[in-house]
């Protein structure tokens, strides 16, 4: 999600997660899981309320979810 110029959609994220033996709703929860310790362990780090990776509705179907990164969260200032 960092390295992505853009929002990263639900199909892509799941796709990282390499366990072909794994349903779509079990990969799904798993995303879900890891996206938010991830967001727990940044934002304990930077000692923020907000989550830098944001979940939302894709503008084009809403049923489709986007992930999206504060980017500004990793900038040198």
């Amino acid at each position: 999600i960092l390295a992505s110029r853009a929002q990263v959609y639900s199909k892509d994220v799941l796709e990282w997660i390499d366990k072909p033996h794994l349903d779509y709703s079990h990969k799904t929860r798993l995303v879900k899981d890891v996206l938010y310790k991830i967001n727990y362990k940044i934002k304990s780090v930077l000692k923020s309320d907000d989550d830098p990776i944001q979940v939302n509705k894709s503008k084009f179907d809403k049923r489709l979810k986007v992930y999206s990164l504060d980017k500004s969260l990793f900038l040198n200032q």
